[in-house]
């Protein structure tokens, strides 16, 4: 099934999980949104409590009108203790959810501490190679 759809002057054909832009010299290119990441508490930057940080689970994804559900498959995180002047990369995570090191690194959350997510890249089913997220998070412990 296809919904075809013409916004500024290009035609865009829609089938199931694929979207494709057609411009006038009939090529097709593939066309995908920019994700916005943010945690699962929905902030995609400033303070948390050590608790709030303790209690996040991972990341949501929002693709706009993408018509597939999108995850986080990999990123870097970076913890900067309270005291230190340079932070500690946390080798590359994967994953939705915060597991392994980057758990270990969330649950010493402590008054002072930075967390920074960045090189995020999401995927969806279908998608092989990881799409770069349009923001890195940055949150600061309050």
């Amino acid at each position: 099934m296809k919904n075809i759809v013409i916004i500024f002057g290009l035609l865009f054909s829609l089938s199931v999980g694929n979207i494709f832009a057609q411009n006038s010299s009939n090529s097709t290119e593939r066309f995908t949104p920019q994700p916005k990441v943010s945690l699962s508490n929905g902030i995609s930057e400033g303070t948390l409590t050590a608790a709030e940080v303790r209690a996040l689970t991972g990341f949501t994804v929002d693709m706009g009108d993408f018509p597939r559900a999108c995850t986080v498959r990999s990123y870097n995180l970076y913890y900067k203790p309270v005291g230190q002047d340079e932070a500690i990369p946390i080798v590359e995570c994967t994953g939705n959810e915060f597991v392994d090191y980057a758990r270990g690194a969330l649950d010493k959350a402590q008054p002072g501490d930075e967390y920074t997510f960045t090189k995020i890249k999401v995927g969806a089913p279908g998608i092989t190679s990881g799409i770069k997220a349009s923001n890195n998070i940055k949150i600061t412990v309050r």
